[in-house]
């Protein structure tokens, strides 16, 4: 993360990450598209690399517009180090929780060491007053984690 600000504060924007980082800052509210077309990426190499930059807590979708027929979220840049912190947490659990919903589309052939870890993992994201809770059923409680994701 230092490296890619250091590029842009020095003006050597070399990297395909620090372009991109640097046109949000430049031009807040971009699309994919726009950084797509402005800085002549691929499709893939785009996404990707925007990809890498919210999961780095430097930018995040701020809100979706309708452009070319489709929805598109536009960025903005993040530069409170709190706020980095909190989306940088928000979107590693988005992704566990992404991968372990496909995961559990397995369940009949998960081995149970694994079923049992998914749910030791899951336990550790209760809350103090959940477990104090009768009637909490940690099955129930993973099953409706899975479906909003």
């Amino acid at each position: 993360m230092e490296a890619l600000l250091k590029q842009i504060e020095s003006g050597k924007i070399e990297t395909d990450k620090a372009k991109i980082l640097n046109y949000i800052i430049n031009n807040p509210n971009s699309t994919w598209l726009d950084i797509k077309i402005s800085l002549n990426l691929l499709e893939n190499t785009a996404g990707a690399r925007i990809s890498d930059l919210e999961d780095l807590g430097l930018i995040m979708p701020k809100y979706t517009k309708e452009q070319r027929g489709s929805n598109q979220s536009t960025y903005i840049y993040v530069s409170d180090e709190d706020v980095r912190s909190v989306l940088i947490k928000q979107r590693a659990e988005a992704k566990i929780l992404k991968a372990v919903k496909k995961l559990m589309s397995f369940e009949d052939t998960i081995p149970e060491y694994l079923l049992a870890a998914l749910s030791k993992y899951y336990y550790s994201l209760l809350t103090k007053e959940m477990l104090e809770c009768s009637e909490f059923d940690i099955n129930k409680y993973v099953k409706s984690l899975l479906k909003t994701v």
